[in-house]
């Protein structure tokens, strides 16, 4: 077997974290009707869903800096330092893609009548 490194690996959760959260954005907006409805669409659902392929831009930077870093064969960095890195970038890619997913539209608030 071939062995693969840890920069390799977590390139590869980061890259399916954006595949799942793109299609799950996508999944959310066409089940709440977009862009029949005449909603107050969120911005970042919107573009998730239709350029949310830029996103693997991340992992790609990520691997290309973490990969530079350990070669420079100083002591400023390491492997803990790349996978507590890669958990980081992991973390906020989850949180972004759940937001975009939770939040496919902003409700509007709700008024009884003039002057109330």
């Amino acid at each position: 077997m071939i062995p693969t490194s840890l920069i390799t690996r977590m390139a590869l959760l980061q890259t399916l974290v954006i595949v799942i959260g793109v299609f799950t954005t996508g999944i959310v907006l066409k089940f709440h009707m977009y862009p029949k409805l005449s909603l107050d669409w969120n911005p970042a659902s919107v573009a998730v869903r239709n350029y949310g392929f830029f996103l693997l831009i991340i992992p790609a930077a990520w691997t290309g800096v973490c990969l530079a870093l350990e070669r420079c064969r100083t002591n400023l960095w390491s492997p803990t330092r790349t996978l507590i890195s890669g958990i980081v970038v992991i973390t906020l890619l989850i949180g972004f893609l759940w937001w975009t997913t939770e939040k496919s539209y902003f409700e509007q608030p709700e008024t009884i009548g003039p002057g109330w």
